[in-house]
């Protein structure tokens, strides 16, 4: 619980300051969703609550030449899922087609799939753009990245969809984990 009161602190002085903006409060966690007992000091959160932020990418149109082809790596669905780490992609974008729609997600942003490969996730190395079918996450600075990338990986995630299965951007934000302190994080990752 101070854990999620530093976290709280933590966002209440970034929206002071305008850096971020006030998020949307999330549900109480129900005992529904709790599957099991925690330990002492560990809190149940939902994964909102460990974002800073959040932003949705998107495709230039592939009409258009000078969008593509570019310098700046440009992740979709495919990139993702190889590695911890991502800072090449099949493939890239110009200056002018990440203007013209897609958003740039900054080095240590967790990239989230949220259609098609759902439960792919990997953490950008560079500045790298991102398609409609990825998150780029800012996690608080109180949580372990190792310790989240493994709790996320465990969650299960169900899309629907008639054609793609997919969760939209409410459902990922009011997913919950056990969260424990931060030492006990990185005991766990250790």
């Amino acid at each position: 619980s101070v854990l999620l009161e530093r976290i709280g602190a933590e966002k209440a002085l970034l929206i002071k300051d305008k850096k971020i903006k006030k998020q949307k409060a999330l549900p109480e966690i129900s005992d529904e969703e709790k599957p099991f007992d925690l330990p002492d000091g560990w809190e149940w959160s939902r994964l909102g609550e460990l974002f800073i932020s959040i932003i949705s990418g998107g495709t230039p149109s592939k009409r258009e030449s000078s969008y593509w082809e570019g310098d700046i790596p440009w992740a979709s669905v495919k990139d993702l899922g190889n590695e911890r780490y991502i800072s090449e992609t099949q493939d890239h974008i110009t200056q002018e087609g990440l203007d013209s729609g897609s958003k740039l997600a900054d080095i240590g942003d967790v990239l989230i799939c949220t259609r098609m490969g759902l439960g792919k996730i990997a953490i950008a190395a560079t500045q790298i753009a991102i398609n409609q079918d990825l998150k780029a996450v800012k996690l608080t600075k109180y949580l372990n990245i190792d310790f989240f990338l493994n709790t996320y990986s465990t969650i299960k995630i169900e899309g629907t969809g008639t054609t793609v299965a997919g969760i939209k951007q409410e459902e990922l934000l009011n997913y919950a984990i056990a969260l424990p302190p931060l030492k006990e994080q990185h005991r766990i990752v250790a």
